[in-house]
C-alpha cells in the first residue's frame, strides 16, 4: 500500500532556489510495527550528514509540510529533515486520529520510531547524528522515543513540553481539559504508562528545551522536574540545555527577534550534536 501526503508545495515553493543545488523533497513511507504505512514528507541533500525527525500526532491535527527559511539553513548545511505523520494526527481522516488515541496512543510512539529507523538506514546517517524535535504534544512524543529507544536518536529538542500527563491530564484547573481527558485517558494507570518516565538505562542524548514560565496550558514546574530527572539518568558527557522564556506563554516567542534567536539556538545545538559524533 502506498500512502501519499501532497506535500509537493514544497517543490514548487518560489523559494526552492534557496535550498541547497543538489537537495530533494519527497514523500516516501515507514511501516510501523503493525504492518500501517507511516507517511514521511523529507529534504534532503544528496549527502546528509545529520537528520532532523520532526512529529506532532495529536489531537486530530494535521501537519503540513512547508518550506521554511530554517529548513533551508539546515539543508545547505548538510542536514536532512523530516515531518512524519504519525496517527494521531489528522493527515489521514479522523480514522487516523483515533487510531491512536487514549490506550492506543502508543501507536504514535511505534510510528516514529518506525520511521526514525527507516530514515536513518535509507539516508545513512549514524543514530547519534539524529535529533528528535516535538513541539507541545509533539514533545511528549520525542521524549518517549528517547525514553523507550534511546539507541535510535543523539539529540532532543523539546518546545512548550507536555510530558507529565500523569500530573497535567487530570488537573481541572488547566483550561483544556476536557480536550486532554478525551485525547490521553481518565485512567491513572494508561496516563502512568503513557507518561515519559524512566528505566534505568543511561541516556546517551544531548537535550535542549524551551520552557515558557508563562504557559498556563503546561505547568514550566512540571516540565523542570521532568528535565531535572532527564538529567540524572544522562551517559556523563551529555548536555542539558533549558532556555527559560519569561514573558512567553504556550504559543511561543511573539517577536520576530525572540522567534529568530530561538531557531539560531536550535541551529547550534543540532550542528553541536553532529559535530560531537564524527
Amino acid at each position: 500500500e502506498t500512502i501519499t501526503i501532497d506535500d509537493a508545495h514544497i517543490a514548487r515553493s518560489p523559494q526552492r532556489a534557496s535550498i541547497c543545488d543538489e537537495c530533494v523533497a519527497r514523500s516516501l513511507t515507514a511501516v510501523s510495527l503493525d504492518g500501517t504505512s507511516i507517511p514521511i514528507s523529507l529534504v534532503t541533500p544528496s549527502n546528509p550528514r545529520g537528520l532532523l525527525v520532526n512529529a506532532y500526532g495529536s489531537y486530530g491535527v494535521t501537519s503540513h509540510a512547508e518550506f521554511t527559511p530554517e529548513i533551508a539553513s539546515l539543508t545547505r548545511q548538510g542536514v536532512a529533515v523530516a515531518l512524519v505523520h504519525v496517527r494521531g494526527g489528522g493527515e489521514l481522516g479522523p480514522s487516523w486520529h483515533s487510531q491512536a488515541r487514549g490506550v492506543n496512543k502508543t501507536r504514535s510512539v511505534e510510528d516514529l520510531s518506525a520511521s526514525v529507523s527507516e530514515l536513518s538506514g535509507l539516508l545513512k546517517v549514524p543514530a547519534r547524528r539524529v535529533i528528535v524535535h516535538g513541539r507541545s504534544a509533539g514533545a511528549w512524543l520525542a521524549a518517549k522515543i528517547a525514553t523507550l529507544y534511546s539507541e535510535k536518536i543523539g539529540g532532543l529538542i523539546l518546545e512548550a513540553p507536555l510530558l507529565d500527563l500523569e500530573r497535567v491530564v487530570p488537573d481541572k484547573t488547566l483550561p483544556l481539559f476536557e480536550r486532554e481527558r478525551h485525547e490521553w485517558s481518565e485512567s491513572p494507570h494508561v496516563l502512568r504508562v503513557l507518561s515519559p518516565n524512566f528505566s534505568r538505562r543511561q541516556l546517551s542524548i544531548d537535550l535542549l528545551a524551551q520552557v515558557p514560565l508563562r504557559d498556563q496550558l503546561v505547568p514550566p514546574d512540571d516540565t523542570l522536574r521532568w528535565v531535572r530527572d532527564f538529567q540524572c539518568h544522562q551517559t556523563p558527557g551529555f548536555e542539558t540545555i533549558v532556555s527559560l522564556l519569561p514573558g512567553v506563554d504556550h504559543s511561543g516567542p511573539a517577536s520576530r527577534a525572540a522567534i529568530d534567536e530561538w531557531s539560531v539556538a536550535q541551529e547550534i545545538f543540532i550542528k553541536r550534536v553532529i559535530e560531537k559524533n564524527p
